[in-house]
């Protein structure tokens, strides 16, 4: 049985578009709690007195990290179920549609991984920044850690991304099984 494009790509746009606005949104949050320490943080080393900076115990990160882990389990095994789905309206199934669920969640968890991986790199900037205003001595060491850093960042990434596209064709094939309509049984007469 071929793999089909249209339900391919339907299924993939769905796991990217899943995984990348929950990316995002933990992404933006997390990083302004991380502002927020930080800003603590300088003011406690200006006022000796000031109360530190409490730990992550905030409710709307505990959700994000929640939404997180629920999310992938839904966007691989939705990309599955949707390839099945729109691959049914298209022709009568006459094998299985496994393949094709695996290789729609594989390319939407890769274009995800690749997403996310450029994301983290632009919210470096901002950090970096922030650390420079936390302690100026660091400030020419930052270079290098930057220039580490993204290598390390453009590494990761790829290969994060390949994982990442692993367990989407787990998930994706999962999806396919069970998304697949079952054939209608013949009228008794």
């Amino acid at each position: 049985m071929k793999i089909r494009t249209e339900p391919l790509l339907g299924g993939a746009a769905l796991s990217f578009v899943i995984l990348l606005v929950i990316n995002l949104l933990s992404t933006f949050i997390s990083m302004n709690y991380m502002q927020q320490v930080m800003t603590s943080v300088l003011a406690s080393m200006s006022d000796p007195n000031a109360p530190l900076p409490t730990g992550f115990g905030s409710p709307m990160l505990s959700l994000i990290g929640c939404l997180a882990c629920i999310a992938p389990l839904a966007a691989g095994i939705g990309a599955g179920v949707v390839y099945a789905r729109q691959y049914a309206k298209l022709e009568p199934i006459t094998g299985s549609l496994i393949s094709g669920g695996a290789a729609s969640g594989a390319i939407g968890f890769f274009l995800s991984g690749l997403a996310s991986g450029i994301v983290a790199a632009f919210m470096m900037i901002p950090l970096m920044n922030q650390i420079a205003a936390m302690d100026p001595s660091l400030a020419g060491s930052l270079g290098t850690m930057m220039g580490t850093g993204v290598f390390s960042g453009i590494i990761g990434s790829i290969c994060g991304s390949v994982l990442y596209a692993l367990f989407g064709a787990i998930l994706g094939a999962i999806g396919a099984a069970i998304g697949t309509p079952k054939p209608a049984k013949p009228a008794v007469v």
